[in-house]
């Protein structure tokens, strides 16, 4: 009968074995993922809107677009002048409170019910746009892939196998 409370080499085994499964899937459900979209900018090609009245405030996937060229995708496939249309960034969504980009479409070049192509750099949602904000992510996730290696050589550091 163990009085003393020690781990065994099967128990120390046993908790590493534990410790390393959970942390694994901690970090790489919540951290890994979050951490790559919330620090790259996205790039879009040719994402179709439809332009229902000149002058109504369009919702553009994304938060903030930069670089933005709008082309009408039916005929000609013409570019439009970017002082046909305005881009309201970080604009708060009616719908879902969510912070997001919008095209005013207000110059003579759009005209009802036609579909434009509109191409850009995008921070998508969740994008963190301060640079330290995204140093911090990325160290987060290296620190805790650092805590796993430990929790891994615990047992070996404390000499319990080798």
């Amino acid at each position: 009968m163990n009085r003393k409370g020690n781990m065994g080499m099967v128990g120390v085994m046993l908790m590493t074995f534990m410790g390393v499964i959970i942390g694994l899937i901690l970090v790489g459900d919540a951290i890994f993922p979050t951490v790559g979209q919330s620090t790259t900018l996205s790039t879009l090609t040719n994402a179709s809107i439809t332009v229902v009245t000149p002058g109504v405030l369009i919702d553009l996937p994304g938060k903030h677009w930069s670089s933005v060229t709008i082309r009408n995708a039916t005929g000609t496939g013409a570019l439009i002048d970017a002082g046909n249309y305005t881009i309201l960034n970080n604009q708060i969504d009616a719908t879902t409170g969510e912070l997001t980009a919008q095209l005013n479409a207000s110059g003579e070049r759009f005209s009802a019910a036609d579909a434009y192509n509109v191409s850009g750099t995008v921070q998508p949602y969740g994008y963190i746009p301060e640079s330290g904000g995204r140093s911090i992510a990325l160290l987060i996730a290296v620190f805790s892939a650092l805590a796993i290696v430990v929790i891994a050589l615990a047992p070996t550091l404390k000499e319990r196998f080798f």
